[in-house]
């Protein structure tokens, strides 16, 4: 597992992996869109790819490719973390170049607040914490075993599977597992929502009593990914940022 200690170590280090090493493959689909033909989807791809980043410095690298990134984060994970589960939410509109085409009737395949805020799972894990920290059972899961019946285009399914949390040596990490993840369009996002996530837990922890003393402190992100892709389409424009930064 590599491990980088900030954000700008962390992409530098993955646009370089995907340009160099990643190979070709065209998917059947892309979310809930069969993309067969159409070349612009087609993929460099690693698959298998984790590591563990130590911090969230330099998180100005996590969104180099689109300036409306920074600003539907921060709306997106007050939805997954909110007490009340949204579909379709508000934040979408933030980026509505990106998350319009997949509205169907007026609404999304699922939302990770339906997920995560409509189970009740967050409040369920800081509440464990509170009595079990030791306890390898804190676990997210985004993926439903209803998904499978959607593979291959139907709907839209999660990417990803689950956040898994531990309490080690008075600091919280969170193990985030993904099946996909795309370098230009969703990565550094997902980098720095799974981060937010273990960052939300931490408060919500550190304000029950008898953390008062001894707070839980923020830990590390390990994130494992099946596949790590670009596509073709937006494959000048990772060349383009990594030539313009001097990143490789």
């Amino acid at each position: 597992m590599r491990i980088y200690g900030d954000c700008k170590q962390l992409m530098s280090e993955i646009f370089r992996d995907v340009l160099e090493m990643g190979i070709r493959v065209h998917p059947h689909s892309m979310q809930n869109k069969v993309v067969v033909g159409d070349d612009n989807f087609s993929t460099m791809e690693i698959t298998n790819y984790d590591y563990c980043l130590l911090s969230l410095k330099e998180e100005d690298f996590l969104f180099l490719f689109d300036p409306t990134c920074r600003e539907w984060i921060q709306h997106e994970i007050l939805e997954r973390v909110g007490p009340i589960p949204v579909n379709p939410g508000e934040a979408y509109k933030i980026r509505p170049h990106v998350w319009d085409q997949f509205l169907v009737d007026g609404k999304f395949d699922y939302t990770y607040s339906e997920r995560i805020a409509g189970k009740g799972t967050f409040h369920k894990i800081a509440n464990e914490i509170r009595v079990n920290p030791d306890s390898r059972q804190l676990l997210m899961a985004i993926w439903d075993r209803e998904d499978i019946k959607s593979i291959g285009g139907k709907k839209r399914i999660p990417c990803s599977i689950y956040y898994q949390f531990m309490v080690r040596e008075g600091q919280l990490n969170i193990i985030y597992n993904q099946r996909s993840a795309d370098v230009v369009t969703h990565f550094g996002n997902d980098v720095w929502l799974a981060h937010a996530m273990m960052r939300s837990m931490v408060v919500a922890v550190n304000s029950f009593p008898e953390y008062k003393e001894v707070p839980l402190r923020e830990g590390y992100l390990y994130h494992n990914i099946g596949s790590l892709h670009v596509y073709k389409r937006d494959l000048d424009k990772l060349k383009a940022c990594v030539s313009d930064l001097n990143l490789l």
